[in-house]
């Protein structure tokens, strides 16, 4: 059995009984909380800014079919490609038929919460693709495996000494090649290379989407965002309906706030902007954007309530967990 179809509470309950997962989640997530502290204590007017945003997503969210269309129609007009998938099975078929049609062997992937949502990467290589995730903590997962444990820091539940693990069993690395983070760092670049360097396709998430110019844009702290979108003949970029804004002069302001109160990165993050414009040595070369509306929408209610309902959830599934660890204490 999958470990996503084990019911909630045991998997919880499992968790608890592992000392050394434990220990990882409580050291990875109490830097990360340290680390987005500062941040926003160097952010001038945090709480305005966040307010902005905010203020720009719900307008958005308020329009978004006439949005999505204006970004769909920049898209197209820079020679690009959009598709819209109403439901997970839609996205993963266009993609792979895409991959399929246009003689793809070797894919390489920017880290996509939404691939992970529709479990994209076991359709794929069911069909014979060879996938390689080039993010370094969904690349140490994918070895292993296992699933991400959360959205920005994939593998939050693993230890160094875990990584070292994967990296002797699946790489054959030696004891020097994972003595410490910047070595495994290193082995991890070396080995991805080479699959960059004879990949046909790209396949990235996004964190924005821009209407006014067709833009698709990426937030990353590591350098394998920029080869997954320029390397590869064809760039495919899943993004949720959500993730659309209105003005190329609207991106400095959620620049601002999401990587810095994320992860509390300030100096390390790059943003990378793609549209379809393509040189006209390489005629080859396409973006392509699936926009991913599936579990988004219900019967005409926008996201303004998603937030209102995944807290609802969460809490149900909390107190479902307490009662089954503690069925004689009081919730």
């Amino acid at each position: 059995m999958n470990a996503v179809d084990v019911p909630f509470y045991r998997r919880v309950e499992d968790a608890l009984t592992k000392t050394r997962m434990r220990q990882a989640v409580r050291h990875t997530s109490g830097r990360a909380m340290e680390s987005r502290r500062a941040a926003i204590a160097e952010l001038d007017s945090s709480d305005a800014i966040r307010d902005q945003a905010r203020a720009i997503r719900s307008r958005t969210l308020a329009a978004l079919d006439q949005h999505l269309d204006t970004f769909a129609t920049n898209v197209e007009k820079n020679g690009g490609t959009v598709f819209f998938a109403e439901t997970g099975e839609d996205a993963v078929e266009y993609i792979r038929r895409l991959a399929r049609d246009r003689g793809i062997r070797t894919i390489v992937k920017g880290k996509s919460m939404v691939s992970e949502e529709i479990e994209l990467n076991p359709v794929l290589e069911l069909d014979g693709f060879e996938v390689v995730e080039t993010d370094l903590g969904e690349y140490i997962v994918q070895l292993d495996g296992d699933k991400p444990s959360h959205i920005v820091a994939p593998i939050l539940h693993k230890t160094k000494e875990d990584c070292a693990r994967v990296f002797k069993e699946k790489l054959g690395a030696s004891d020097e090649d994972v003595a410490g983070v910047p070595q495994m760092t290193q082995l991890a670049r070396r080995t991805l290379r080479k699959a960059f360097l004879k990949a046909d396709m790209g396949i990235t998430g996004g964190n924005f989407l821009i209407a006014e110019t067709g833009t698709v844009v990426l937030i990353s702290n590591e350098g394998n965002a920029r080869l997954t979108t320029s390397v590869p003949r064809i760039m495919v970029s899943i993004v949720g309906i959500e993730k659309v804004i209105p003005k190329l002069s609207d991106l400095p302001i959620f620049l601002k706030v999401a990587p810095d109160l994320e992860v509390g990165a300030i100096d390390d993050i790059a943003a990378t902007a793609m549209d379809a414009r393509v040189d006209a040595l390489d005629l080859r070369a396409r973006l392509v954007v699936a926009v991913a509306a599936a579990g988004r929408t219900r019967q005409g209610t926008l996201l303004l309530r998603a937030a209102e309902r995944d807290v609802g959830r969460l809490q149900r599934e909390r107190r479902d967990v307490w009662s089954h660890l503690h069925p004689s204490r009081d919730r």
